[in-house]
This record gives structure tokens, C-alpha cells and sequence, in this order.
């Protein structure tokens, strides 16, 4: 806002953005009309780089992460090298309206262990619920979605709802004690469920 105040005939883009500030970037393109693009940075991982989009886990959060060998690549990209899709991408998908729901379960962390993300990185949550961890450890579950609502179940039951307030993002979080079988999220709409993603 403030270039264009200065700049009113410009037009403006972002050309490097970082993955955490998407939801942000996005809101800008959808409304300031001068703002014509959000250039992610980068869209497939690359060689080089090593360690820019880091994540790692410390037993304070003022240690540094490790980021020597074994780390080859940047880690940065919304694929990986070999073009899987890497959480962030699967956070775009609803942003960009590909995709009216995902659901993402973070990995167990290590006990007594602080995980730090990069501005580059992403937490380590991937779409899968089956960890090989015991049962009732509690699991952070995030739902991305621009519904209203969203329910969450597993193996049937509904283990809660959340309001999505999409003035501060489309994520709803839960804590879920595990046990094995199918974790479900669907979009509540006018009361009903819709879009489910297991």
C-alpha cells in the first residue's frame, strides 16, 4: 500500500514470496487491484541452496537447526524434487480454490523437542494419519478450507467442529489422540457436510 501511494501508476507482483505468507500474499491479489500476481518462490525444489527452508527440532528455540549434510537441496519448493507435493502445496490448492478442503497431520515430534521452521520452510505435516506412534498420543491435525465450518471425524465419530474466520486464515486446528483407521474433514455448509477429504 505504501509503494502505491508513492508509485500510484505501477503495477505490483510478488516475485520471490515466502511460503508461511501466502494466505496474506493471496488477500493481496485478491484485493488491491494494482497487485496482479504472487510468483511462488519456487514451485519444484531444487539442488543447491542447502538447507534454505530448514525444519528441525531443539531442545530450546534459540538453537540453531542443523544444517549441514545431510541436506542437498533448498527444500523450498511446493514440490519436491521429484514432483510430489509438499504441504504447502496442498495449502495453495484451497487458496487458489483447486481444491475446496485438505487435511494435514503433523509428524510426532521428537519428546521434549521444539520444532523451527525457516521463513523459507513449512512444518513437517503431511496428508496421512497412520503414524507409528501409541495409541491416545495426541496428534496436531490442521483442516485448510474457505467453509463456514469444519467437521472432523475419525472412524465415524465426530471428534469436533471449528469455525473458519477467513479474515485471519483457512485453518482450522485439532489436537486428536490417535488410534488407528481413517481421519475424515468435511466442509460444513447451511448445516450440512460437503467436500469430505480423508
Amino acid at each position: 500500500e505504501n509503494d502505491h501511494r508513492k508509485y500510484p501508476n505501477r503495477m505490483i507482483y510478488g516475485s520471490e514470496s515466502y511460503p508461511c505468507e501466502a494466505f496474506e500474499n493471496w488477500n493481496k491479489v485478491l484485493n488491491l487491484d494494482y497487485v496482479i500476481g504472487d510468483f511462488v518462490w519456487t514451485a519444484q525444489d531444487y539442488l543447491g541452496e542447502a538447507a534454505l527452508a530448514n525444519v528441525g527440532y531443539v531442545a530450546d528455540k534459540n538453537d540453531p537447526v542443523k544444517t549441514d549434510f545431510p541436506w542437498i537441496n533448498a527444500w523450498s519448493g511446493d514440490l519436491d524434487l521429484i514432483g510430489e507435493k509438499k504441504p504447502q502445496s496442498y495449502f495453495r490448492d484451497v487458496l487458489w480454490e483447486q481444491s475446496p478442503i485438505q487435511i494435514l497431520v503433523h509428524e510426532p515430534a521428537p519428546k521434549e523437542k521444539i520444532e523451527v521452521v525457516s521463513k523459507w520452510g513449512w512444518p513437517n505435516e503431511l496428508p496421512q494419519w497412520n503414524w507409528e506412534v501409541h495409541q491416545g498420543e495426541k496428534l496436531n491435525v490442521r483442516v485448510i478450507s474457505k467453509a463456514p465450518k469444519v467437521r472432523l471425524k475419525l472412524n465415524g465419530k465426530i471428534i469436533g467442529e471449528k469455525e473458519i474466520d477467513k479474515t485471519n486464515g483457512i485453518v482450522a486446528e485439532f489436537k486428536v489422540p490417535f488410534q488407528p483407521g481413517k481421519l475424515e474433514a468435511s466442509n460444513i455448509i447451511d448445516g450440512k457436510e460437503t467436500d469430505k477429504i480423508a
